[in-house]
């Protein structure tokens, strides 16, 4: 059995500061709180969002919460990501009827084996340099 990785996808996006290929795409990489690579993910910008895509193995079956953070750096104890990004000042959950943080996305349901693909739309953030929104600020979100 896999050991379990806490907080996995919790502080995906505050792993780095995005590296541009172009403002439209970006890629991320995603370590467990051990340290060890668990995947890289894309971000395309898509309209009125940002789509994140990418595959993921040796994962704990179940729910897994995903969100944005406010700071490109993510140390142990992972609290140096800060809270999720929040440009709106919205409350916390996506199913919020008052509108939710920019950061906040759907869980990520893993199979029982452990592995797949991810594949979110996150409305409200963009890749576009200085837009409202945009995850490539100063600090890296």
């Amino acid at each position: 059995m896999t050991p379990i990785r806490p907080a996995l996808l919790a502080f995906v996006f505050a792993v780095t500061a995005l590296p541009a290929v172009a403002d439209e795409s970006a890629t991320v990489t995603v370590r467990d709180t051990y340290g060890q690579l668990v995947t890289t993910l894309t971000l395309s910008d898509a309209g009125n969002g940002v789509l994140v895509t990418g595959t993921v193995s040796g994962i704990d079956p179940g729910p897994h919460a995903i969100h944005f953070h406010e700071k490109g750096v993510c140390e142990p104890p992972f609290e140096t990501a800060g809270g999720h990004f929040n440009p709106t000042g919205h409350q916390h959950g996506i199913l919020n009827a008052e509108g939710h943080h920019a950061g906040d996305m759907p869980n990520v349901v893993m199979p029982k084996e452990g592995e797949g693909t991810i594949q979110i739309f996150a409305a409200g953030v963009t890749l576009a340099r200085d837009a409202e929104g945009s995850l490539r600020d100063g600090d890296g979100t």
